[in-house]
């Protein structure tokens, strides 16, 4: 325990026997990881400085996910002439001055992926750019028309919720033939959401194919397609997705991104077992579901749990010059959705929600209810119980997160005034200026 003992002097508040041993971890590296400052990981000293001390991945305890301060990318600003040529090549200047992500995980445990998947992003004033490289032998896919169901090839997926709300976020998925599909979802499948696209509501539905500048996907393969006969190199794809549809319904309308807002995204990637059969590919029937490799791990096989995705940081100016920063309202998010878990297993056990904060904090992991690492949270219920509000103010009482019983989250500076579940607009949810 000399360790420990040196790790606690440093850090006074870890008093605990398994704090201490989950800061001794967190030194040498085994928390997540050891990432590459290229890629955008937020460094030790943010970590021990700003994320509360008690919610970690350390050996053999377990943190729930949405406690687990994701993966973060630093992505730089491009002028428009200087932005990619969509071709699925990755060579452009664009691509080369920036960094590769940390190779893609197991979406819910910690088996190693078959094969290697990383991205890079860029922006301009109008796009948010991706580029993927896909390590694959046996590339195939069937799906040819846009807005049908990609995943039921393999694809690479792109979820993106500009104003961190889990609220009207957007997925964008495409094949090893560029064929794409894009959707807006309102709110998750799990807190009663629903798709909106072309594919479910026709014209009338979301589509960013149909937007200026319009949703754009390039795929090139390194070799051939749909030939069992021959193994592949893999493949890579480039897209483009404009920011008027990103941010439809879910920032303040005159929204524009700018260097220093943050953004929550992940990218997935499907991966299904095949076989040759007469010359054709086919899914394997020994293996009836597909693999899920995530950038940001999100705990179980689910992405539509946005509190769990990565962290985009936006930046301009030197490319690979901004330092990392930690999203600042993370102990505010994370605490709120610590009760947004609590509310729901108390719902679960008593069939309504609870004011009372001394019982949520018995669904909630340790500690985390108890004001270490936000000002005193309160929660009042709304239609008899049948929702409520939860409000987490900041420590230094600068901001403030508020959640509701669908997963809806805000957060609010505090010259904006209180924070209220039930204030918003369709077309006004949060604003990722606010932190």
């Amino acid at each position: 325990m000399a360790q420990c003992s040196q790790v606690c002097s440093c850090a006074p508040w870890c008093y605990l026997p398994w704090c201490c041993l989950a800061f001794s971890f967190l030194l040498r590296g085994s928390v997540g990881g050891s990432l590459p400052s290229g890629a955008g990981s937020v460094g030790l000293g943010d970590m021990a400085t700003h994320v509360c001390p008690f919610w970690r991945h350390t050996g053999n305890m377990s943190t729930p996910q949405y406690l687990v301060y994701p993966r973060q990318y630093v992505a730089y600003y491009l002028p428009p002439s200087e932005a990619p040529i969509l071709d699925g090549n990755l060579n452009d200047v664009a691509w080369q001055q920036v960094p590769f992500t940390e190779p893609f995980v197991d979406i819910a445990n910690h088996v190693k992926p078959r094969f290697e998947t990383r991205a890079k992003i860029r922006w301009t004033d109008d796009a948010l750019y991706v580029a993927a490289q896909l390590e694959e032998p046996d590339v195939w896919a069937n799906v040819t028309k846009h807005d049908d169901v990609i995943f039921h090839d393999n694809d690479f997926e792109v979820f993106v919720d500009i104003s961190g709300s889990n609220a009207y976020y957007k997925e964008t998925e495409v094949n090893a033939l560029g064929v794409t599909w894009d959707l807006s979802l309102n709110k998750p499948y799990g807190d009663g959401g629903g798709e909106n696209s072309s594919r479910t509501l026709g014209a009338h539905g979301f589509d960013m194919a149909n937007m200026v500048p319009p949703l754009m996907a390039r795929a090139r393969v390194r070799g051939p397609i749909n030939d069992p006969a021959v193994r592949n190199g893999g493949w890579s794809v480039e897209l483009r997705l404009p920011f008027v549809g990103l941010k439809l319904n879910n920032t303040v309308q005159n929204y524009t991104p700018r260097p220093g807002d943050f953004w929550r995204i992940n990218f997935s990637r499907v991966e299904w077992h095949v076989m040759n059969r007469g010359g054709r590919y086919v899914k394997d029937p020994a293996y009836p579901h597909e693999d899920n490799w995530v950038w940001s791990r999100q705990g179980e096989v689910q992405m539509h749990l946005p509190e769990r995705w990565g962290i985009l940081q936006l930046a301009a100016g030197t490319v690979n010059a901004t330092s990392v920063a930690m999203l600042p309202s993370w102990n505010e998010r994370a605490v709120a959705m610590t009760i947004y878990y609590a509310q729901h297993a108390v719902l679960a056990k008593f069939g309504r929600f609870t004011n009372s904060v001394k019982l949520l904090a018995e669904y909630a992991p340790p500690r985390t209810l108890d004001g270490s690492c936000t000002g005193a949270v309160s929660v009042s219920l709304v239609d008899g119980a049948a929702d409520f509000c939860a409000r987490v103010p900041s420590l230094d009482g600068t901001r403030e997160a508020c959640v509701r019983g669908d997963r809806r989250l805000s957060v609010v500076s505090n010259n904006e005034g209180v924070c209220n579940c039930f204030s918003y607009d369709r077309n006004m949810q949060s604003n990722p200026h606010v932190k």
